[in-house]
């Protein structure tokens, strides 16, 4: 029976996924391992899956240094039974096994606005956010009091560049929140294109 063995970030998202149908699956650093794992904390041979007789999968800690963890207990060297669906941590690298008959969530339709926007790209989004902010601010100016009006312009005015230049920086600020929580270069790209990606 084959399994697939999910390999997650810290906010438990899927950033690698494996299939296998072999009845032990290594797992650690070492590039001999079936999955290898790119934790600095991570073993180079930190743990293995095993198939039992009744084709049930077990997790066995290879007497790692900083240990294989099941809802929330360290292994103690003896095998602990998984359920699909289960996570599982080898140290503080998440994973999670499922089998091949483990039912998936349906299909979501394409949300129409959403498939929209995308078609305008990152800069036409960015045009668009720009244009609702300097709407929003003259907005603002004109409901103000007729007297106060005239002298406020310029000071207001002045400001809308400083805005401005903080909304461009919102894709560096996303490419370094994206390298503090590991997500992967892609996500970068797609969502701070306009900046180069120095992360």
């Amino acid at each position: 029976m084959a399994v697939i063995v999910e390999v997650l970030n810290k906010q438990l998202k899927v950033i690698e996924r494996h299939r296998f149908s072999q009845p032990r699956i290594c797992l650690g650093r070492a590039y001999n391992n079936d999955v290898i794992l790119y934790n600095k904390h991570i073993c180079a041979h930190h743990a293995e899956l095993v198939q039992a007789v009744d084709g049930q999968w077990q997790l066995r800690d290879l007497d790692s240094l900083n240990g294989s963890f099941l809802t929330g207990s360290r292994l103690n060297g003896e095998p602990a039974q998984l359920a699909s669906g289960q996570l599982c941590w080898l140290g503080e690298q998440a994973i999670r096994l499922y089998d091949e008959h483990h039912p998936v969530v349906a299909a979501q339709p394409f949300n129409q606005l959403e498939q929209r926007l995308q078609k305008l790209g990152h800069l036409g989004l960015i045009m668009l956010l720009a244009l609702c902010l300097l709407a929003a601010e003259l907005f603002g100016l004109w409901l103000q009091n007729a007297d106060s009006r005239q002298g406020r312009w310029t000071h207001e005015l002045a400001n809308l560049p400083l805005m401005l230049l903080g909304v461009s920086l919102w894709p560096a600020l996303l490419g370094l929140w994206a390298k503090l929580n590991q997500h992967s270069r892609a996500f970068c790209r797609n969502w701070a294109s306009l900046l180069p990606c120095w992360f």
